[in-house]
């Protein structure tokens, strides 16, 4: 994976597979976001990012489409490097190698001696498989990342936040993450409609302090989009903005503040 090394306007979609004609993931919350195994060459993760389109009812939903991004990564004193592959998607072609069927996920490339075959338990909520490093066999278990010791960030955890007018509220929710190194990671899970669902838009942790967090949209294609939120003294909200490029005059289309739910 050293070889994968990409600039950082690349770090969102990193692989993309179509699940039509599949059963949809009917809790895409579940799967989105990062998942990691640590040993010692470093942190060995994935992170996954899902769209999902439906009609009907928000009470009686109807998927008609869902998408998936991956990416992969490794991560070994503060340095981390990444990369991404395409499987098929509507009029797309497909990489050799690649298959994720909701459950069972496989990556393989010779080339950069990648080869990953993990699936994903429902119950206690984990992927079990193997994850050969530097040509040794390697059994893992991805789990959610945790901090090391007992004083993670004050901003890890789960956050839910409410944005749109009364009656028309869009459901947010923000999650900050602490890996085994220190490192926070943040995503975003945004119920705009139901024919746009995002779960695990990731976000670039650019600053944290005691009470105050710097977080960026890592939207490849786009402009990004940066929110600086305070703690409260309890430790139960944060409250802040988003803010766009100076004079684009648009706002991003999330909460501005959350409560801690988790």
């Amino acid at each position: 994976m050293r070889t994968w090394t990409l600039t950082a306007a690349l770090s969102g979609c990193l692989f993309c597979v179509a699940m039509q004609g599949q059963r949809p993931i009917a809790q895409p919350g579940v799967l989105a976001g990062p998942w990691e195994v640590t040993d010692a060459s470093g942190i060995d993760g994935i992170f996954l990012h899902l769209s999902t389109h439906a009609r009907g009812t928000a009470e009686q939903p109807v998927i008609t489409s869902q998408s998936i991004s991956i990416r992969v990564y490794h991560r070994q004193n503060g340095h981390e490097t990444w990369g991404w592959y395409s499987a098929a998607t509507s009029g797309g072609a497909a990489d050799a190698g690649t298959m994720f069927d909701g459950r069972h996920l496989r990556i393989e490339n010779d080339r950069v001696g990648l080869f990953l075959d993990a699936t994903f338990d429902a119950g206690p909520h984990f992927w079990t498989g193997t994850w050969p490093r530097d040509g040794q066999p390697r059994d893992v278990v991805l789990e959610r990342p945790h901090p090391p010791g007992s004083a993670p960030s004050p901003f890890a955890g789960e956050w839910e936040g409410l944005q749109g007018a009364p009656g028309l509220q869009l459901r947010n929710r923000l999650h900050i993450a602490q890996s085994a190194d220190g490192r926070l990671t943040a995503w975003l899970d945004r119920f705009i409609a139901l024919s746009d669902q995002r779960h695990g838009e990731l976000l670039s942790v650019e600053s944290s302090g005691h009470d105050t967090i710097t977080l960026e949209t890592t939207n490849a294609a786009g402009v990004r989009d940066r929110y600086q939120g305070t703690l409260s003294e309890d430790g139960s909200t944060l409250a802040g903005g988003w803010h766009g490029p100076s004079g684009s005059g648009r706002t991003f289309n999330a909460s501005t503040s959350f409560r801690r739910i988790r």
